[in-house]
């Protein structure tokens, strides 16, 4: 019995051991994601520290670069960049979104540098690729992709994978829309999914509360009581942000309410097979940006390198941030577009 007791305390003071190192382990995970979220901050408190030097890289040559002679052949002459039609730049910004689009104040403030030097530049090419997310941070992309366009510059938007719901509302303000063919466009509608644990709570004892100065500040929570009113009223909100969402799309795409606004989505090819007027022209980003590079100079512009954003550090921040944001989204309860 001795000897089990000897065991069975060891286990013990093993698993306590380990448990500690995981614990210390995410202590120094989250201090590290928390530093770098900081330093995220400040690298980007000044427009022009940021991204001032970006429009003045050599301008990539991506087509046309001197070949090596072949072997018994004669040495071939140097490949000439042909005269560009147009000395003005046409600068390139990518936008990789997820559900919080967490990096729209990072996109924000690429539009920045694109604005004040838009005299240098001749139009804007924007790779989106999104699956949706919250109303209110897609709404905020959807307004600088405005920007951009309110400024009087061309736009164009190219979709590889996605550019659903919130990503297509986002694009709809680009003068032209370029997605390949098997990527996903549409999905113009508005959807809010929790469970609601009301029930559970009160099961084993727990009175949730929910205490509210206005009858309206709260309608359908994960923790409140269910009501046919409450969830009409909140219904009512969703279907409201999906009535601006339509008049968006109208405002910038010719399509067909009935067809195209109704939640669903469909490949790029099909929505052109179908002339439901999603996308303009199927290609990759890839091969449209090839062929324009041709007779444009292209300008990527990115934001500032930060080494705290690197590896297992990147990772550490990037789902701090996100569990920040979901939280914060499930508190104020908005839809998802």
């Amino acid at each position: 019995m001795q000897q089990i007791a000897n065991a069975i305390t060891w286990l013990l003071s093993v698993g306590t051991s380990f448990l500690s190192l995981i614990l210390l382990g995410a202590g120094i995970m989250l201090v590290l994601a928390l530093t770098g979220l900081v330093a995220r901050r400040s690298a980007g408190k000044s427009v022009q520290d940021a991204f001032q030097l970006n429009l003045v890289k050599v301008h990539p040559d991506l087509v046309f670069k001197p070949r090596p002679a072949l072997a018994g052949l004669h040495p071939q002459k140097k490949l000439q960049r042909p005269q560009l039609k147009n000395e003005k730049v046409t600068v390139v910004l990518k936008f990789e979104g997820d559900t919080m689009a967490s990096g729209r104040q990072d996109f924000a403030r690429m539009v920045d540098e694109v604005l004040i030097n838009k005299e240098r530049i001749s139009r804007v090419i924007v790779v989106v690729n999104s699956p949706g997310g919250g109303v209110s941070q897609y709404g905020q992309m959807y307004a600088e992709m405005e920007r951009l366009r309110n400024a009087g510059l061309d736009v164009t938007a190219c979709v590889d994978t996605y550019a659903a719901s919130g990503g297509y509302l986002m694009s709809v303000p680009a003068h032209r829309i370029v997605a390949a063919p098997f990527s996903m466009v549409g999905s113009v509608g508005v959807v809010s999914e929790f469970i609601n644990f009301n029930k559970l709570l009160r099961n084993i004892g727990a009175e949730p509360l929910t205490l509210t100065a206005g009858n309206m500040k709260r309608t359908v929570t994960p923790l409140s009581e269910v009501t046919e009113e409450a969830k009409d009223a909140y219904k009512k909100q969703l279907e409201a942000i999906h009535r601006q969402f339509i008049a968006v799309v109208k405002k910038y795409r010719n399509v067909d309410e009935t067809l195209v606004c109704n939640g669903n989505h469909w490949t790029a090819a099909e929505s052109v097979e179908l002339g439901l007027n999603l996308v303009d022209e199927l290609a990759t980003s890839q091969d449209y940006l090839f062929r324009v590079n041709q007779e444009e100079h292209l300008v990527f512009i990115n934001k500032p390198e930060n080494p705290y954003e690197k590896g297992l550090l990147s990772i550490a921040r990037r789902g701090f941030s996100l569990v920040l944001d979901e939280l914060s989204e499930r508190l104020k309860m908005g839809g998802k577009v």
